[in-house]
């Protein structure tokens, strides 16, 4: 059964499935991105983002906002992450080719997270690509600030 009342909206050549009540928004990013990210800090013990990123989930309260896909920073240290022979970029740029399927197809995504101070995207790197490569101005983003 599903938990959350998706709303179903097109932006630009994108369909979203979109939460706007800012307790949905936080129950639905505490239950499925930080058990991510938590797997994540197990995985890659070096990549200090990742406990920033979880400690900013826990402490900011979530707002759905339609913003400007190019207003959106990537945190540079996560960009030129190389490790063992891979990179994330080449790693980004695999999944970017996978889900450009779904989108072609017309599968909704989910907003982006973005930290509304400084306005650096926290997740969903895959989506920020592809919405990118098919030159989306406006996206919607689940924005946080302190409360």
């Amino acid at each position: 059964m599903i938990k959350y009342n998706y709303e179903y909206t097109k932006l630009g050549d994108i369909t979203y499935n979109l939460l706007r009540n800012p307790q949905d928004i936080k129950s639905y990013l505490l239950e499925f991105i930080l058990k991510e990210w938590e797997i994540d800090r197990i995985e890659a013990p070096d990549q200090p983002w990742t406990v920033e990123w979880m400690d900013s989930l826990k402490a900011f309260t979530f707002a759905l906002q339609q913003i400007d896909l190019s207003s959106i920073k990537l945190k540079p240290d996560l960009m030129a992450y190389e490790k063992d022979g891979e990179s994330f970029v080449d790693d980004l740029q695999e999944r970017v080719e996978e889900r450009e399927e779904s989108f072609l197809r017309g599968l909704s995504f989910e907003p982006l997270l973005v930290n509304g101070h400084n306005f650096e995207l926290m997740d969903g790197y895959t989506r920020y690509m592809l919405f990118n490569k098919y030159h989306q101005k406006q996206v919607y983003a689940y924005v946080g600030h302190d409360h």
